[in-house]
């Protein structure tokens, strides 16, 4: 967060005209931070805690320092964060939906797609999912394929000069990719109005890809 709040800092020095801040004599008020971190990993014992940029350094006397406000919001009905802010709990309460899949055996896709469905059926981030469902999607594929994405990108390292080939590769990869997830909402008996919101595909398109793998449109 330190190159963070720079930049923010910096953005609001040239909001109050950048030279007569910078030089004038008179002390030059700016907004005081708070920094935050959301964490939705293992349950901790404590529901807040707080990170140092101090607690990195390799000498314990130095200067500067930038303190981190930790905020578990790991699903769990008892956690009064969650139960404060709405929002958070749908977030959390997908994370979790999309865990529990995946330690049931589910692949990324199937995971993703039924947490979604539940949620959206359950009345949860349903207005969120309706508007970024796509986006959602393509951030969990993401988080959850970060082993495989590190695979990859050393296999480009040593596949140089075939350029045309990779970027051919990927914008199939990226197909099918999307495919399998617009499939994976068909076997989770998603509606079709709502698979469109979601997938971005037209509705022609989910009704092909339907007809193709003997799956019903609801």
């Amino acid at each position: 967060m330190l190159p963070y709040i720079d930049h923010v800092y910096a953005k609001i020095i040239k909001l109050i005209e950048a030279q007569r801040a910078l030089y004038q004599e008179t002390l030059v008020k700016i907004p005081t931070p708070k920094f935050y971190m959301l964490y939705n990993g293992r349950p901790q014992k404590k529901k807040r805690d707080v990170l140092s940029l101090s607690d990195a350094f390799e000498e314990k006397d130095g200067d500067l320092d930038l303190r981190v406000h930790v905020i578990d919001i790991s699903y769990d009905e008892a956690n009064p964060i969650l139960k404060s802010c709405e929002p958070l709990y749908g977030y959390s309460y997908l994370v979790h939906l999309i865990q529990g899949h995946k330690r049931r055996g589910d692949d990324d896709d199937t995971a993703i797609a039924k947490a979604v469905n539940e949620c959206l059926d359950a009345g949860i981030l349903t207005n969120f999912l309706a508007k970024n469902g796509k986006e959602v999607i393509k951030m969990f594929k993401l988080q959850w394929n970060e082993k495989d994405a590190k695979k990859y990108w050393k296999e480009e390292a040593h596949a140089q000069g075939r350029a045309e080939g990779r970027a051919e590769g990927r914008a199939e990869g990226r197909a099918e990719g999307e495919g399998n997830i617009v499939l994976n909402m068909l076997k989770g008996h998603m509606h079709l109005d709502v698979i469109e919101k979601l997938s971005g595909w037209t509705a022609d398109n989910i009704r092909a890809l339907a007809q193709k793998n003997g799956l019903a449109v609801e």
